[in-house]
């Protein structure tokens, strides 16, 4: 049982060091500097923290992004039959990222209108106008208290209750959102920079198709290798070597098509240097070290053929600057000889 003075040293702990934790899919407060690992401070869940105290770090959380928003972008997950979707927020310079999902109705509104997201009911958004007393996080926390205290407790389910209400909340936005994403905008010249920004950024978040990964998932040989360690002692350990296994095979399935992930190999990457049991139950026939070469492989050929592209987009210019020399030059001789035979 958690102390209500534990709790509160919880909260202070996170809000002074906020620019170090992410809010992960679960909604839990995980910390990214990994000396915190195995610690009571690194990762932190709805019931290690008081009720009004967890909404609070969130709204805070939400207003460092934003405070920030110079370096944090929005990431979209791009499948391959051409649909995208809203992912995560993502740091610029240290690649943490949030699920877009895990913030409240309000704060995700806030953040992606900050951003520069446009479309739905954000296409009249005017930035910097947002005022966090439109609804304070203390009516989220009240909201949970009432839906739960009647209830018995489910600590896991308390933090996605509230989420799914609010996911219910503004489905009906969600959906327009994603519908107009794909729609082709007419670009000016003045954003032609952010665009091809954009395209980019795109372009290294594809991701197979989901009933695809979950065919090859089903299929899987660590599958069985994961249900039968008995090194993994509870749920929450073998969720997330469920995880890691399927980014292994999002990685796997871009190798074989010649694609690359920015994000994928960024968190291979990261499982690589905190080498945690799971990743190694994992690696044991170096299959994570195999998925992380491989997506570099692609990156570098994917660069590879944009330099050899920018070069014949060059080689016009080139030709047609020596053609003008050599005519100049010509041009040159021919005066400087018929000078000659006139002086003669």
């Amino acid at each position: 049982m958690v102390t209500a003075e534990q709790k509160r040293k919880n909260c202070q702990y996170i809000l002074n060091n906020l620019d170090k934790y992410v809010l992960d899919s679960r909604e839990f407060f995980v910390n990214s500097d990994f000396d915190t690992y195995r610690t009571d401070y690194y990762c932190i869940g709805i019931d290690n923290l008081n009720n009004l105290d967890y909404f609070k770090i969130k709204r805070e959380m939400a207003k460092m992004i934003i405070r920030d928003k110079n370096n944090w972008k929005i990431v979209y997950w791009e499948y391959s039959d051409g649909s995208k979707l809203l992912n995560c927020f993502e740091n610029r310079n240290d690649g943490r990222s949030m699920p877009i999902s895990s913030f409240e109705y309000e704060e995700r509104r806030w953040i992606l209108g900050e951003l520069g997201y446009r479309k739905g009911d954000l296409e009249d958004y005017e930035e910097g106008k947002f005022d966090w007393r439109l609804k304070d996080y203390k009516a989220s926390a009240q909201k949970t208290n009432n839906k739960t205290s009647s209830q018995p407790s489910h600590s896991e389910n308390k933090p996605q209750t509230q989420h799914q209400e609010n996911l219910n909340q503004d489905q009906g936005n969600q959906n327009s959102t994603h519908s107009e994403i794909d729609q082709p905008q007419k670009s000016s010249p003045e954003k032609n920079g952010q665009e091809g920004e954009n395209k980019n950024s795109q372009s290294n978040n594809y991701l197979p198709s989901v009933t695809n990964v979950q065919n090859q998932y089903n299929s899987d040989q660590d599958k069985s290798a994961i249900e039968n360690d008995s090194n993994l002692i509870n749920n929450e350990q073998k969720e997330q070597a469920e995880e890691l296994l399927k980014v292994i095979i999002l990685a796997e399935l871009l190798i074989k098509e010649k694609k690359f992930n920015q994000e994928l190999l960024t968190k291979l990457i990261k499982e690589k240097d905190n080498n945690t049991p799971i990743y190694q139950l994992l690696n044991k026939e170096n299959r994570t070290e195999q998925a992380i070469d491989g997506l570099a492989r692609v990156k570098k050929s994917q660069e590879s053929n944009n330099n050899s592209v920018d070069n014949n987009k060059n080689k016009p210019i080139i030709i047609f600057g020596g053609l003008f020399l050599v005519v100049l030059g010509l041009a040159m001789m021919i005066r400087v000889r018929n000078r000659k035979q006139k002086s003669s």
